[in-house]
């Protein structure tokens, strides 16, 4: 399992090895998930938060010209269950993935779909972080501006002239 996500590499006669950093999937869900479970390292967190500044606006813009009625349906109930829970809770949680992974796949783009665990597992975590205390790197907007950005993102993929009825 280890060697499968580039932490370790065995050969015949010369052992198991811890690989270099570099060669790690570091935005492997488990491995995510494996970095939070302590203090991760600021670096680390600032460049996936900037990773998420990157990928989230361009799928939601690309999901607002592709969506179909069904995936704003299901994103307004996600977005529900969010007010309705809070994020802080496990229903919230899986609501917030699962609003993600709504985004992702309104548009259309395998590649984008694909990376629904990962992005799952960066969200939980980070979000995590945000609403467990202030970070010092990301501050700490608490849980009703997650909510309100989440509300923000759905009017604006549902008002998107671009995108079908």
């Amino acid at each position: 399992m280890l060697s499968a996500k580039g932490l370790l590499e065995s050969k015949p006669k010369a052992g198991t090895r811890i690989r270099d950093r570099s060669s790690w999937n570091l935005l492997d869900p488990d491995l995510l998930a494996w970095m939070f479970e302590g203090e991760p390292p600021a670096g680390f967190v600032h460049n996936l938060f900037y990773l998420r500044m990157i990928i989230e606006p361009a799928a939601a813009e690309l999901a607002a010209t592709l969506r179909t009625p069904r995936h704003l349906s299901r994103m307004g109930h996600a977005l529900e269950q969010m007010q309705e829970h809070g994020l802080a809770s496990v229903v919230g949680q899986a609501a917030d993935q699962s609003f993600h992974n709504i985004i992702l796949e309104a548009t259309g783009n395998e590649l984008l779909i694909s990376l629904a665990g990962t992005i799952g597992a960066f969200l939980l975590s980070l979000d995590e972080l945000l609403l467990a205390a202030a970070h010092p790197l990301l501050g700490a907007p608490g849980e009703s501006a997650f909510v309100a950005i989440r509300a923000s993102t759905t009017v604006t993929i549902t008002t998107d002239n671009a995108a079908t009825p």
